[in-house]
């Protein structure tokens, strides 16, 4: 995983106003390089990834589950979720992680 690649996209997102267009193709950047190797994404997740990361990364949460069906890539973030402290963030990460769910195909 090309992680210097996507903090450069959460730079990108953390300065783009929520009405930019280019925001979808940083959204779908992050999407993809989380998605294209699913053990790295678990490494980091689990290991290098920072509180202000993990919450700017969930409004990617469910493209990723769409391409890659990981059941335990939702674990990871819902286990990575109990580190968050500040409930009004951690209501808004889990809602994420719910929408996310429902992209599981039975």
């Amino acid at each position: 995983m090309n992680t210097e690649r996507l903090r450069e996209l959460i730079k990108n997102r953390l300065s783009t106003d929520s009405e930019d267009p280019t925001l979808m193709n940083i959204w779908n950047d992050e999407a993809s390089i989380l998605a294209e190797n699913v053990t790295a994404t678990i490494e980091f997740f689990s290991h290098e990834c920072t509180d202000d990361e993990f919450s700017i990364l969930c409004e990617v949460f469910d493209d990723v589950i769409e391409k890659t069906q990981s059941k335990e890539l939702i674990s990871v973030w819902e286990n990575r979720l109990n580190n968050i402290t500040d409930e009004t963030e951690k209501a808004l990460i889990q809602t994420d992680i719910d929408i996310a769910k429902e992209k599981i195909k039975r």
